[in-house]
C-alpha cells in the first residue's frame, strides 16, 4: 500500500474556517483541473465509476497535488450499462443515486461539483439535519448561489452546469472539461514551464556530478602514481642502505681479520694502493727482495689466521691481493729510486 502525503481536502476546509480565510480562485482551478484529468482518466480510459467522491477521499500533497483516495465502492463497469447500487456519502450523492435509479459516470460528476462549490464557500451544496429535507434539496439542486464579487461567473457556471438534476442533461467529464479549456491551457502552460524549469536544473546536476566524479578519478589516479613513485624510491633507498651496510662489514671483518701493516688498517680504496706504493719506494727499505719476502712471510701468517675461517669471500680477497704482490715481485728488478 502506497503511503500518500498530505492532507484530506475537507481539513483544509476546516482549517480555513477557522481562520475565516478562502481559497483563491486560482488555488480553485488547480484542484479543479486535477480533479478533472483524474476523473476522465477514470471513466474514459478505465471505465471506473469512483461512487465515494468527496472532499475526505481527495488529498492535497505539497503544492496542491491532487490524490483521489478510498476506491472501495468503485466499481467498473460495461459500456452503456448502468449501476444500481445505492452507496456513497448522501451529501455528495447526485438525484438518481437517491431516487434509486441507475446512474453512471455522470454521478461523480455531480459530485465534483459539489466539491467546487465547497471550495467556493468552504460550505457543501445541500445540508439539513433532516435527511427528508435533504434529499428533496438534492433531487431539486437548491443550493444557496455562490456570494458576487469573490470570485468569477465562471465559477459559478461550472458549478451550475455540474449539479444539474437532470443526468441528461448533465455533462460529462470532458464536456465539462472543455468548458474550462482556457483555464485549463493556462494550467497545462505553468506546468510546460515548470518542467522546463526542472529538466535544466537536472541538466545542471548531473553536469555538476559528472565533473565531480572525473574529478575523483583524476584525483584517484595521481594518487596511485604518487604511492607508485614513492614505493619505488623507498624500495631502492632500502636496496641501497642494504647493499652499503654489507659492504661496510665486509670491509670491517676483512681489517679486523687479516695481520696487515698500520698503513692498510688506515686506508680504503686508491689509499690502500698509494700506501702500497710508498711502501715498496721507501729508501729505508734495504732491497725490494726483502720487502717482497717480509710481505710474503706476512701473506702466510693472514692465510694461516684466515685457514680457521669459512667465508668464501674472505679467501677470495686474499686470493686478491696476494696475486698483486705476486705480479709486482715479476717485474724487473731495477726500480728508480
Amino acid at each position: 500500500m502506497e503511503l500518500i502525503e498530505g492532507a484530506p481536502l475537507g481539513e483544509h476546509f476546516h482549517s480555513l474556517k477557522e481562520k475565516q480565510q478562502h481559497f483563491s480562485e486560482e488555488r480553485i482551478w488547480n484542484i479543479f483541473i486535477q480533479l478533472c484529468l483524474a476523473l476522465r482518466y477514470l471513466h474514459k480510459e478505465k471505465r471506473i465509476v469512483h461512487r465515494d467522491l468527496t472532499p475526505n477521499n481527495i488529498m492535497l500533497g505539497d503544492k496542491d497535488k491532487v490524490t483521489i483516495t478510498d476506491f472501495g465502492l468503485a466499481k467498473q463497469k460495461q459500456e452503456n450499462s448502468k449501476l444500481t447500487s445505492v452507496v456513497g456519502t448522501i451529501l455528495y450523492s447526485c438525484p438518481e443515486v437517491v431516487k434509486s435509479e441507475p446512474y453512471g459516470e455522470k454521478a461523480d460528476v455531480w459530485a465534483v461539483g459539489c466539491v467546487l462549490y465547497q471550495m467556493a464557500t468552504l460550505n457543501p451544496p445541500f445540508y439539513s439535519t433532516n435527511m427528508l429535507s435533504l434529499a428533496t434539496k438534492i433531487v431539486e439542486a437548491a443550493y444557496e448561489p455562490v456570494p458576487d464579487g469573490i470570485f468569477s461567473e465562471k465559477v459559478s457556471a461550472i458549478i451550475k452546469r455540474c449539479l444539474t438534476p437532470d443526468a441528461e442533461n448533465r455533462p460529462d467529464i470532458v464536456e465539462v472539461s472543455s468548458m474550462i479549456s482556457d483555464v485549463m491551457m493556462k494550467y497545462l502552460d505553468g506546468l510546460s514551464t515548470t518542467q522546463l524549469v526542472l529538466e535544466r536544473k537536472l541538466e545542471r546536476e548531473r553536469r555538476r556530478t559528472q565533473r565531480y566524479f572525473m574529478e575523483a578519478n583524476r584525483n584517484a589516479v595521481t594518487c596511485h602514481h604518487h604511492l607508485a613513485v614513492l614505493s619505488q624510491e623507498h624500495y631502492e633507498k632500502s636496496s641501497l642502505s642494504s647493499s652499503s651496510s654489507g659492504a661496510a662489514s665486509l670491509k670491517s671483518d676483512f681489517f679486523e681479520n687479516t695481520d696487515l701493516p698500520e698503513n692498510f688498517h688506515h686506508s680504503s680504496g686508491k689509499d690502500v694502493d698509494k700506501t702500497c706504493d710508498e711502501a715498496l719506494s721507501d729508501d729505508n727499505c734495504t732491497t725490494e727482495k726483502d720487502v717482497f719476502s717480509e710481505l710474503d712471510d706476512e701473506l702466510d701468517v693472514s692465510d694461516n689466521s684466515s685457514s680457521s675461517s669459512s667465508s668464501p669471500l674472505k679467501d677470495s680477497a686474499f686470493g686478491m691481493i696476494k696475486r698483486s704482490f705476486s705480479a709486482l715481485e715479476r717485474q724487473p728488478q731495477a726500480r728508480q729510486v
